[in-house]
Protein backbone atom coordinates (compact mmCIF):
# COMPACT_ATOMS: atom_id res chain seq x y z
CA UNK A 1 0.00 0.00 0.00
CA UNK A 2 1.33 3.48 -0.73
CA UNK A 3 1.36 6.64 1.56
CA UNK A 4 -0.77 8.03 -0.98
CA UNK A 5 -3.97 5.31 -0.13
CA UNK A 6 -3.47 5.42 3.38
CA UNK A 7 -5.09 8.38 4.30
CA UNK A 8 -8.17 7.40 1.68
CA UNK A 9 -8.26 4.26 3.21
CA UNK A 10 -8.78 6.50 7.06
CA UNK A 11 -10.39 8.70 5.12
CA UNK A 12 -13.17 6.32 4.11
CA UNK A 13 -12.94 4.09 7.48
CA UNK A 14 -13.96 7.07 9.40
CA UNK A 15 -16.90 8.20 6.96
CA UNK A 16 -18.15 4.39 7.55
CA UNK A 17 -17.89 5.13 11.37
CA UNK A 18 -19.70 8.48 11.46
CA UNK A 19 -22.62 6.32 9.24
CA UNK A 20 -22.96 3.80 11.46
CA UNK A 21 -22.81 6.12 14.96
CA UNK A 22 -25.24 8.59 13.37
CA UNK A 23 -27.36 4.95 12.20
CA UNK A 24 -27.10 4.14 16.18
CA UNK A 25 -28.10 7.58 17.75
CA UNK A 26 -31.06 7.47 15.28
CA UNK A 27 -32.41 4.48 16.15
CA UNK A 28 -31.88 5.26 19.97
CA UNK A 29 -33.64 8.37 19.61
CA UNK A 30 -36.59 6.23 17.60
CA UNK A 31 -36.52 4.09 20.62
CA UNK A 32 -36.80 6.79 23.05
CA UNK A 33 -39.17 8.74 21.28
CA UNK A 34 -41.64 5.21 21.16
CA UNK A 35 -40.87 4.24 24.76
CA UNK A 36 -42.12 7.89 25.78
CA UNK A 37 -45.02 7.75 23.11
CA UNK A 38 -46.17 4.38 24.42
CA UNK A 39 -45.64 5.70 28.29
CA UNK A 40 -47.90 8.26 27.73
CA UNK A 41 -50.28 6.39 25.63
CA UNK A 42 -50.47 3.52 28.61
CA UNK A 43 -50.98 6.59 30.97
CA UNK A 44 -53.81 8.26 29.21
CA UNK A 45 -55.14 5.08 28.55
CA UNK A 46 -55.17 4.82 32.17
CA UNK A 47 -56.78 7.70 33.01
CA UNK A 48 -59.29 7.02 30.81
CA UNK A 49 -60.38 4.07 32.21
CA UNK A 50 -60.08 5.34 35.75
CA UNK A 51 -63.45 6.26 37.82
CA UNK A 52 -63.97 9.31 36.85
CA UNK A 53 -65.67 11.89 39.44
CA UNK A 54 -68.24 15.13 39.20
CA UNK A 55 -67.37 18.07 41.76
CA UNK A 56 -69.31 20.29 44.25
CA UNK A 57 -68.50 23.21 46.48
CA UNK A 58 -69.25 22.94 50.24
CA UNK A 59 -70.21 26.35 50.52
CA UNK A 60 -67.40 28.28 53.31
CA UNK A 61 -70.49 30.57 55.48
CA UNK A 62 -70.23 33.94 55.91
CA UNK A 63 -70.26 33.71 59.42
CA UNK A 64 -67.22 31.84 59.64
CA UNK A 65 -64.04 32.98 59.06
CA UNK A 66 -62.12 29.57 59.69
CA UNK A 67 -63.33 26.10 58.68
CA UNK A 68 -61.65 22.74 59.33
CA UNK A 69 -63.09 19.25 59.37
CA UNK A 70 -63.06 17.53 62.18
CA UNK A 71 -61.66 14.19 60.49
CA UNK A 72 -60.63 11.99 63.01
CA UNK A 73 -59.40 8.75 61.85
CA UNK A 74 -61.09 10.41 57.80
CA UNK A 75 -64.26 10.10 58.52
CA UNK A 76 -65.50 13.63 58.39
CA UNK A 77 -67.62 12.17 55.26
CA UNK A 78 -70.18 10.58 56.24
CA UNK A 79 -71.58 7.26 53.60
CA UNK A 80 -74.59 9.36 52.75
CA UNK A 81 -72.38 12.23 51.50
CA UNK A 82 -72.43 14.36 54.48
CA UNK A 83 -69.78 16.87 55.84
CA UNK A 84 -69.40 16.81 59.68
CA UNK A 85 -67.34 19.98 59.92
CA UNK A 86 -65.85 22.75 62.43
CA UNK A 87 -65.10 25.94 62.73
CA UNK A 88 -64.78 29.30 64.74
CA UNK A 89 -68.10 31.07 64.27
CA UNK A 90 -68.44 34.95 64.54
CA UNK A 91 -72.11 35.29 65.56
CA UNK A 92 -72.03 34.12 69.01
CA UNK A 93 -70.69 35.97 71.96
CA UNK A 94 -67.28 34.62 71.99
CA UNK A 95 -65.28 34.75 68.58
CA UNK A 96 -63.72 32.04 68.84
CA UNK A 97 -66.28 29.55 69.94
CA UNK A 98 -66.41 26.38 67.63
CA UNK A 99 -69.52 25.88 66.13
CA UNK A 100 -69.98 21.99 64.86
CA UNK A 101 -72.02 21.40 61.47
CA UNK A 102 -73.22 19.18 59.14
CA UNK A 103 -73.63 19.89 55.11
CA UNK A 104 -75.17 17.37 52.43
CA UNK A 105 -76.47 18.45 48.51
CA UNK A 106 -80.09 18.43 49.72
CA UNK A 107 -80.65 20.11 52.90
CA UNK A 108 -77.44 22.42 52.99
CA UNK A 109 -76.11 23.61 56.42
CA UNK A 110 -77.21 23.26 59.71
CA UNK A 111 -75.66 23.97 63.00
CA UNK A 112 -75.26 21.09 65.68
CA UNK A 113 -75.03 23.61 68.08
CA UNK A 114 -77.95 25.39 67.30
CA UNK A 115 -80.30 22.57 67.17
CA UNK A 116 -79.07 21.83 70.57
CA UNK A 117 -79.65 25.39 72.06
CA UNK A 118 -82.72 25.12 70.75
CA UNK A 119 -83.68 22.09 73.12
CA UNK A 120 -82.64 24.65 76.22
CA UNK A 121 -79.06 22.86 76.17
CA UNK A 122 -77.62 26.41 76.38
CA UNK A 123 -73.67 25.11 77.42
CA UNK A 124 -73.63 21.99 75.02
CA UNK A 125 -70.58 21.03 72.98
CA UNK A 126 -70.84 18.96 70.24
CA UNK A 127 -67.85 16.46 69.74
CA UNK A 128 -68.92 14.26 66.78
CA UNK A 129 -72.41 12.83 64.72
CA UNK A 130 -72.48 10.12 63.16
CA UNK A 131 -74.69 8.99 59.90
CA UNK A 132 -77.75 8.34 62.11
CA UNK A 133 -77.86 11.53 63.18
CA UNK A 134 -76.37 10.40 66.32
CA UNK A 135 -74.43 13.25 68.58
CA UNK A 136 -71.75 13.49 71.05
CA UNK A 137 -70.63 16.38 73.11
CA UNK A 138 -70.70 17.51 76.76
CA UNK A 139 -73.04 20.18 78.91
CA UNK A 140 -73.27 21.88 82.25
CA UNK A 141 -75.58 19.25 84.34
CA UNK A 142 -78.05 21.85 85.83
CA UNK A 143 -75.78 24.77 85.92
CA UNK A 144 -73.37 23.67 88.46
CA UNK A 145 -70.36 23.87 85.88
CA UNK A 146 -69.52 20.44 86.32
CA UNK A 147 -69.56 18.92 82.67
CA UNK A 148 -70.83 15.80 81.98
CA UNK A 149 -70.90 13.89 78.56
CA UNK A 150 -74.37 13.52 77.16
CA UNK A 151 -75.53 11.28 73.81
CA UNK A 152 -78.42 12.66 71.81
CA UNK A 153 -80.31 11.04 68.80
CA UNK A 154 -83.31 12.44 66.87
CA UNK A 155 -85.58 9.42 68.17
CA UNK A 156 -85.07 8.96 71.59
CA UNK A 157 -83.69 12.36 72.50
CA UNK A 158 -80.96 13.25 75.22
CA UNK A 159 -79.49 10.78 77.11
CA UNK A 160 -76.74 12.01 79.67
CA UNK A 161 -74.13 9.27 80.30
CA UNK A 162 -73.44 10.03 84.18
CA UNK A 163 -69.45 10.15 83.99
CA UNK A 164 -68.55 13.62 85.62
CA UNK A 165 -65.47 14.96 84.00
CA UNK A 166 -65.68 12.56 80.96
CA UNK A 167 -64.94 13.78 77.90
CA UNK A 168 -66.17 11.94 74.65
CA UNK A 169 -63.97 11.97 71.41
CA UNK A 170 -65.40 10.13 68.84
CA UNK A 171 -68.33 7.80 67.70
CA UNK A 172 -69.04 5.65 65.07
CA UNK A 173 -72.00 4.43 63.39
CA UNK A 174 -72.91 1.93 65.55
CA UNK A 175 -73.23 4.06 68.71
CA UNK A 176 -70.02 3.70 70.21
CA UNK A 177 -68.29 6.06 71.77
CA UNK A 178 -64.82 6.92 73.01
CA UNK A 179 -64.58 8.61 76.61
CA UNK A 180 -61.42 9.93 78.00
CA UNK A 181 -60.58 11.02 82.04
CA UNK A 182 -57.32 11.50 83.52
CA UNK A 183 -55.27 9.84 81.12
CA UNK A 184 -57.28 7.05 80.49
CA UNK A 185 -59.95 5.52 77.82
CA UNK A 186 -63.69 4.01 77.64
CA UNK A 187 -65.06 2.52 75.42
CA UNK A 188 -69.27 3.50 75.76
CA UNK A 189 -72.65 2.44 74.13
CA UNK A 190 -76.16 2.19 75.68
CA UNK A 191 -76.35 -1.56 76.66
CA UNK A 192 -73.38 -1.92 77.91
CA UNK A 193 -72.21 1.64 79.76
CA UNK A 194 -68.66 1.91 79.58
CA UNK A 195 -65.37 -0.66 79.11
CA UNK A 196 -62.13 0.56 80.23
CA UNK A 197 -59.36 -0.08 77.45
CA UNK A 198 -56.39 -1.78 78.44
CA UNK A 199 -53.19 -2.58 77.22
CA UNK A 200 -49.64 -3.84 78.70
CA UNK A 201 -48.43 -1.76 80.87
CA UNK A 202 -44.18 -1.75 79.09
CA UNK A 203 -46.57 -0.27 75.84
CA UNK A 204 -46.67 3.17 77.65
CA UNK A 205 -48.80 5.54 76.82
CA UNK A 206 -51.20 5.69 73.55
CA UNK A 207 -54.20 7.22 72.30
CA UNK A 208 -57.05 7.01 70.07
CA UNK A 209 -57.12 7.99 66.80
CA UNK A 210 -59.88 6.35 64.69
CA UNK A 211 -62.88 4.06 65.50
CA UNK A 212 -64.44 1.59 63.18
CA UNK A 213 -67.76 0.43 63.14
CA UNK A 214 -66.83 -2.51 64.54
CA UNK A 215 -65.30 -1.19 67.70
CA UNK A 216 -62.37 -1.79 66.53
CA UNK A 217 -59.83 1.41 67.54
CA UNK A 218 -56.38 2.55 65.95
CA UNK A 219 -54.35 2.73 68.98
CA UNK A 220 -51.12 5.22 68.24
CA UNK A 221 -47.74 6.46 70.06
CA UNK A 222 -48.68 9.19 72.50
CA UNK A 223 -45.29 10.55 72.17
CA UNK A 224 -45.53 10.52 68.24
CA UNK A 225 -45.14 14.43 67.23
CA UNK A 226 -42.62 14.79 69.89
CA UNK A 227 -39.06 15.65 68.67
CA UNK A 228 -37.10 12.31 70.64
CA UNK A 229 -38.09 8.78 69.69
CA UNK A 230 -40.18 6.26 71.81
CA UNK A 231 -38.55 3.80 74.13
CA UNK A 232 -41.27 1.84 74.12
CA UNK A 233 -41.43 -1.71 72.67
CA UNK A 234 -45.07 -0.86 70.98
CA UNK A 235 -46.29 2.36 69.99
CA UNK A 236 -49.10 1.40 67.71
CA UNK A 237 -52.12 -1.27 68.02
CA UNK A 238 -55.52 -2.13 67.32
CA UNK A 239 -57.66 -2.65 70.26
CA UNK A 240 -60.52 -4.33 69.97
CA UNK A 241 -62.88 -5.59 72.89
CA UNK A 242 -62.52 -9.34 73.95
CA UNK A 243 -59.20 -9.85 71.94
CA UNK A 244 -55.62 -9.17 72.20
CA UNK A 245 -54.48 -6.16 70.36
CA UNK A 246 -52.52 -6.27 67.52
CA UNK A 247 -49.61 -4.63 67.27
CA UNK A 248 -49.17 -2.77 63.66
CA UNK A 249 -45.98 -0.87 65.10
CA UNK A 250 -43.02 -2.09 67.02
CA UNK A 251 -39.91 -0.48 68.21
CA UNK A 252 -38.10 0.77 65.28
CA UNK A 253 -40.93 0.76 62.55
CA UNK A 254 -40.72 4.52 61.49
CA UNK A 255 -44.30 4.08 60.55
CA UNK A 256 -47.08 6.49 61.75
CA UNK A 257 -50.72 4.97 61.23
CA UNK A 258 -53.66 7.70 60.38
CA UNK A 259 -56.56 5.88 59.85
CA UNK A 260 -58.63 2.46 59.61
CA UNK A 261 -61.78 0.70 57.39
CA UNK A 262 -64.28 -1.58 58.89
CA UNK A 263 -61.73 -4.54 57.68
CA UNK A 264 -59.13 -3.70 60.57
CA UNK A 265 -57.03 -2.10 57.10
CA UNK A 266 -54.65 0.25 58.69
CA UNK A 267 -52.97 3.13 56.56
CA UNK A 268 -50.49 6.09 57.05
CA UNK A 269 -47.53 7.24 56.71
CA UNK A 270 -43.00 5.51 56.41
CA UNK A 271 -40.19 7.46 56.85
CA UNK A 272 -38.95 10.40 58.96
CA UNK A 273 -41.37 14.13 59.10
CA UNK A 274 -38.83 16.22 56.54
CA UNK A 275 -39.92 18.26 53.58
CA UNK A 276 -37.50 16.42 52.25
CA UNK A 277 -39.10 14.89 48.64
CA UNK A 278 -38.38 10.86 49.49
CA UNK A 279 -38.11 10.91 53.23
CA UNK A 280 -42.24 10.07 53.59
CA UNK A 281 -44.29 7.53 51.89
CA UNK A 282 -47.45 6.35 51.86
CA UNK A 283 -47.95 3.18 54.24
CA UNK A 284 -51.33 0.55 54.16
CA UNK A 285 -51.24 -2.44 56.60
CA UNK A 286 -54.03 -5.28 55.45
CA UNK A 287 -55.46 -7.15 58.22
CA UNK A 288 -53.96 -9.88 56.98
CA UNK A 289 -50.39 -8.54 57.25
CA UNK A 290 -49.98 -7.72 53.66
CA UNK A 291 -47.85 -4.31 53.14
CA UNK A 292 -47.39 -1.81 50.59
CA UNK A 293 -45.49 1.78 50.51
CA UNK A 294 -46.60 4.31 48.09
CA UNK A 295 -44.37 7.08 46.63
CA UNK A 296 -41.06 7.85 44.60
CA UNK A 297 -37.76 9.90 45.42
CA UNK A 298 -39.17 12.63 44.09
CA UNK A 299 -41.86 12.46 46.08
CA UNK A 300 -43.88 13.55 49.19
CA UNK A 301 -46.74 11.17 50.11
CA UNK A 302 -49.36 11.15 53.19
CA UNK A 303 -52.50 8.80 53.23
CA UNK A 304 -55.17 10.30 55.38
CA UNK A 305 -58.49 8.06 55.17
CA UNK A 306 -59.21 4.69 53.80
CA UNK A 307 -62.55 3.29 53.05
CA UNK A 308 -63.96 -0.79 53.24
CA UNK A 309 -63.01 -1.23 49.35
CA UNK A 310 -59.60 -0.04 50.18
CA UNK A 311 -59.28 2.73 48.57
CA UNK A 312 -57.20 5.73 50.21
CA UNK A 313 -57.15 9.49 49.99
CA UNK A 314 -54.55 11.46 50.94
CA UNK A 315 -51.85 14.13 49.41
CA UNK A 316 -48.68 14.53 47.49
CA UNK A 317 -46.15 16.85 47.54
CA UNK A 318 -44.28 16.31 44.18
CA UNK A 319 -44.00 18.78 40.80
CA UNK A 320 -46.60 20.13 42.18
CA UNK A 321 -48.92 19.31 45.64
CA UNK A 322 -51.91 17.17 44.29
CA UNK A 323 -54.58 15.59 46.22
CA UNK A 324 -54.53 11.83 45.28
CA UNK A 325 -56.61 8.45 45.45
CA UNK A 326 -54.66 4.74 45.78
CA UNK A 327 -55.55 1.34 45.41
CA UNK A 328 -54.65 -2.35 44.81
CA UNK A 329 -55.34 -1.93 40.75
CA UNK A 330 -54.55 1.11 39.62
CA UNK A 331 -52.03 2.52 42.34
CA UNK A 332 -51.88 6.23 43.00
CA UNK A 333 -53.52 8.77 40.57
CA UNK A 334 -54.08 12.65 40.74
CA UNK A 335 -57.60 13.16 41.99
CA UNK A 336 -57.29 16.62 39.69
CA UNK A 337 -56.90 14.46 36.33
CA UNK A 338 -59.73 12.41 37.08
CA UNK A 339 -62.91 15.36 37.11
CA UNK A 340 -65.34 15.55 34.47
CA UNK A 341 -67.85 18.34 34.25
CA UNK A 342 -67.20 21.33 36.08
CA UNK A 343 -64.44 21.54 37.58
CA UNK A 344 -63.05 23.68 41.11
CA UNK A 345 -62.17 26.72 40.28
CA UNK A 346 -58.64 25.84 42.02
CA UNK A 347 -56.37 22.89 42.11
CA UNK A 348 -57.00 20.37 45.15
CA UNK A 349 -54.18 19.78 46.89
CA UNK A 350 -55.38 17.38 49.27
CA UNK A 351 -58.05 14.36 50.03
CA UNK A 352 -58.90 14.19 53.91
CA UNK A 353 -62.06 11.46 53.69
CA UNK A 354 -63.27 8.86 51.69
CA UNK A 355 -66.50 7.07 52.21
CA UNK A 356 -67.95 3.58 51.16
CA UNK A 357 -69.64 5.13 48.41
CA UNK A 358 -65.86 6.03 46.48
CA UNK A 359 -67.05 9.93 47.49
CA UNK A 360 -64.42 11.97 48.86
CA UNK A 361 -63.90 15.37 50.18
CA UNK A 362 -60.98 17.33 49.07
CA UNK A 363 -59.57 20.74 49.84
CA UNK A 364 -57.48 23.49 48.44
CA UNK A 365 -55.59 25.14 51.18
CA UNK A 366 -55.78 28.83 51.84
CA UNK A 367 -52.60 30.50 51.14
CA UNK A 368 -53.83 32.99 53.46
CA UNK A 369 -54.22 30.23 56.51
CA UNK A 370 -57.55 31.54 56.74
CA UNK A 371 -59.70 28.41 55.65
CA UNK A 372 -60.51 25.76 52.96
CA UNK A 373 -62.36 25.26 49.80
CA UNK A 374 -64.43 22.10 50.35
CA UNK A 375 -65.20 20.06 46.95
CA UNK A 376 -67.28 17.15 47.67
CA UNK A 377 -66.32 14.42 44.41
CA UNK A 378 -68.63 11.80 43.86
CA UNK A 379 -68.20 8.99 41.42
CA UNK A 380 -70.02 9.17 38.06
CA UNK A 381 -71.27 5.80 38.02
CA UNK A 382 -72.76 6.22 41.76
CA UNK A 383 -74.84 9.09 40.01
CA UNK A 384 -75.75 6.79 36.61
CA UNK A 385 -77.35 4.13 39.02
Amino acid sequence: MTPAQQPLHLNISTKCNKIVIKKTIGVLVIKKALSAAIYFFTLFASLEASQKYTAVEVPIFYDYFMIFTTSIGGHALKDDGSVIGEGACMKYTDPMFNDTFCWNQDSGRFSLNEMLHSSALKTSYVSSMNQHGQVIGTLEKEGNYAEVPFFWCPIEGLQIIDLKGFQPLMMNNSGQVILTHCDQFFLWDKKQGAIKITWPSDWGFASPLSLNDNGQILFIDGYSYENHPSSKTVSEFIWENGLEPRIIKSEGMNISFNCINNRGDAAGISGYFSLKKGTQKGYIQLNDGQTFTVGSKDSLVWFHSINDQRQIVGQCYGKKNSAIIWDLEEGMLDLNDLIIGKRPPYHLTEAISINNQGQILAMHASKFGMGSLLILLTPVQSIEN
